[in-house]
């Protein structure tokens, strides 16, 4: 990915700018396979999430059935004669496996979300460094257009004052359509 500006500042302005377009072209690349990363990142951890809310889900199920089979177990003893415990007790066990199953995908989860949140954390750290530069690049740019707004040309109009005429010469052009569109609205209403 490659950064084109117009490059006919003078002097100092066109280096400042050509060392812009430098630090940007240097660090375009690297920018974009860390997004990328990223991406996958985010992408790993949602998958990562859904398949522990699945493995929580499901343990809550069984944990449930486990329990209605105890309680079944347990009402049907007086006329089973005891016979029925067997149940309460196969009840016990399920409901002991669905907790289980439950609590180890939550925990799975949260250290899987934490290695994730570190990785995209160094990830981040990494596109700040890439950036840096850039941003450097384009403190100077700025404040050197800021000296230029507070300095009036040879003509006595800085680039500020350019800027707001060129601002109110556009918008005078576009009022008279933006009306006739507001007319035409209207009336179709």
């Amino acid at each position: 990915m490659e950064l084109t500006l117009i490059r006919t500042a003078p002097g100092k302005d066109k280096r400042k700018s050509e060392g812009f377009i430098s630090a940007f072209d240097r660090n375009a690349e690297n920018l974009q396979d860390l997004i990328n990363k990223l991406r996958e990142i985010t992408d790993r951890m949602e998958e990562v999430h859904r398949k522990a809310t699945i493995g929580s889900l499901s343990g809550r199920s069984i944990r449930a059935a486990g329990g209605i089979t105890t309680a079944v177990g347990v009402a049907l003893a007086p006329v089973t004669m005891g016979a029925s415990l067997v149940a309460t007790q196969v009840g016990i066990s399920v409901a002991t496996a669905g907790g289980i199953t439950g609590a180890a995908s939550n925990i799975t989860d949260r250290i899987k979300q934490k290695t994730l949140r570190k990785e995209i954390e160094e990830t981040l750290d990494s596109i700040q460094n890439q950036l840096n530069p850039i941003i450097e690049k384009l403190v100077e740019i700025e404040t050197e257009m800021n000296n230029l707004d507070s300095n009036p040309g040879p003509l006595g109009i800085s680039t500020l004052d350019i800027t707001q005429i060129i601002q109110r010469a556009s918008t005078a052009n576009i009022r008279p359509a933006t009306e006739q569109v507001s007319r035409t609205v209207k009336k179709a209403q």
